[in-house]
């Protein structure tokens, strides 16, 4: 992590009630006259030559640019354009911004103490874009974070969107125990892409707090993906698992299955006692959440002795816990899996049947998963239905499952329709996309529609409802296999 400004003077207005992050604007310049002046060679009482006044560097939220665009020399004029563009247009204004790269980096600066609300955010995408072209993250801390709590809703979304870019792990760290609690919520999870010691110690406080909704997030944030456990950090969690309290055992669990402990070389067994005993514990208790992470922990035993286990779980009254039992089905490896999925597939639960169809989606071969997902499609079930219809668009699938769920749009409605389409679109295959072409000049309008969205979407591309611009762009993007040859005459 790149070091950065320390974030606690302007941070302090987090916890009050006011609005810190909505500058005063400042008071406009004086306007520039042209007075008469006297120099030499001037003639007693003729007047002087005038100096044209220069356009005043100001925008609609009050920002005077002019010191910001000092030394950007050719650059001024289409940097003050630009950035008086935010306020009419904030995509183009922000494109343009950033295409002026690191000319435009004081001007970026200049215009996060705006009172325009475009000119706020505009200026926050220029600084989240790719790469940073601006230059200006590692001197925006300040001011970003003086927006966190701005009144209007859009600019505190942007200002979280965008502290995750420019803030300091560690200075964050340091400020949480003194925030407001709605505001912990918001920077635990920022600290979700964060290292180091501060971090996880501010974080752990939570772990092990009382604040229960609180001690979730600092645990998901913890274990975030890419975090691997320091020597510290497994010792707590070893001390975690063996914990009396419920609600400690279940967020130790939910650390050993997202960030698991590197494995001790003295110990021969694959699952440390503790983390049994914490199975079996979890798996017992009487909490339903607990439960479930308990289904989910058995994918840490050996799978003779998770089978058994799930033999049981598929037979529990509690649907959720029949449901993550599919979830773990998925990942099972042993043969007689396909069996308990199966028993799940007839579930009376449409949540259970789901959780089921997309474990079925991950074992056997292509021939097999689509002749069980297919079956599924004249469910009585939408949610069941789209279950099954995604998973028969996935990337493996779906060249030989195109026609199939084409077809099944005529059993959805319009939002089912457009998830078929979204997956069709997504897939990046000849077949659907070429299906999907086709149906941009279906004759049902709502379809049609839908279909150019996902297209456009899923693409980039807008070449409107020409087929032909369509499909030339198809051929280019998938050519079209060669035909076959031609037989000998005889």
């Amino acid at each position: 992590m790149l070091a950065r400004t320390p974030l606690l003077v302007a941070l302090v207005g987090l916890s009050t009630a006011a609005c810190g992050g909505k500058p005063k604007p400042k008071p406009p310049a004086a306007a520039t006259t042209s007075a008469p002046t006297a120099g030499p060679g001037a003639e007693a009482g003729a007047p002087a030559p005038t100096v044209a006044d220069r356009p005043q560097a100001r925008t609609r939220g009050g920002v005077d640019l002019e010191a910001a665009l000092a030394d950007t020399g050719e650059a001024r004029e289409r940097i003050l354009a630009a950035a008086r563009a935010l306020a009419e247009d904030r995509a183009d204004g922000v494109r343009r911004l950033v295409a002026e790269g690191s000319a435009a980096r004081a001007t970026v600066l200049a215009l996060l103490a705006s009172d325009n609300f475009d000119e706020l955010i505009g200026a926050m995408r220029v600084l989240a874009a790719a790469g940073d072209p601006s230059g200006a993250r590692p001197d925006a801390n300040d001011a970003v974070f003086a927006l966190l709590d701005h009144e209007v809703g859009a600019v505190r979304d942007v200002a979280w969107q965008t502290a995750s870019l420019v803030a300091d792990g560690a200075a964050l760290a340091r400020l949480l125990p003194g925030l407001p609690r709605e505001r912990k919520l918001a920077v635990v999870r920022l600290l979700a892409g964060w290292d180091g010691a501060p971090v996880e110690d501010a974080l752990w406080a939570l772990v092990t707090g009382d604040d229960a909704e609180l001690a979730i997030e600092a645990t998901l944030a913890a274990s975030a993906p890419g975090k691997v456990a320091s020597t510290k950090m497994a010792a707590r969690m070893k001390e975690l698992i063996s914990a009396e309290r419920e609600d400690h055992l279940r967020l130790a669990l939910i650390l050993n299955r997202r960030m698991p402990p590197a494995p001790d070389p003295l110990i021969k067994a694959r699952v440390a006692p503790s983390t049994r005993a914490a199975i079996d514990r979890a798996l017992q208790s009487k909490e339903e959440a607990l439960v479930l992470e308990g289904v989910r922990a058995t994918l840490a035993l050996p799978p003779e002795e998770r089978e058994p286990l799930l033999e049981q779980l598929v037979l529990d009254p509690r649907p959720a816990v029949r449901a993550v039992t599919a979830e773990v089905l998925g990942q099972h490896t042993t043969k007689a899996r396909a069996k308990l999925v199966e028993k799940l597939l007839e579930d009376p639960e449409g949540d259970v049947r789901m959780a089921a169809i997309a474990a079925r989606a991950r074992f056997g071969s292509d021939d097999e998963k689509i002749a069980a997902l297919s079956a599924l499609l004249s469910e009585a079930h939408r949610g069941v239905r789209m279950a099954a219809a995604m998973s028969l668009a996935a990337p493996e699938l779906v060249e030989r499952t195109t026609a199939t769920l084409v077809q099944q749009l005529e059993r959805e409605d319009a939002e089912g329709d457009k998830a078929i389409l979204g997956a069709l679109a997504s897939a990046d295959k000849r077949a659907p996309l070429a299906a999907l072409i086709q149906l941009v000049g279906d004759s049902d309008k709502t379809r049609a529609v839908a279909a150019h969205f996902a297209l456009t979407t899923a693409t980039g591309k807008d070449l409107g409802v020409d087929l032909g611009a369509w499909r030339a762009w198809l051929d280019e993007r998938h050519p079209p296999p060669p035909p076959p040859p031609t037989p000998p005459a005889p």
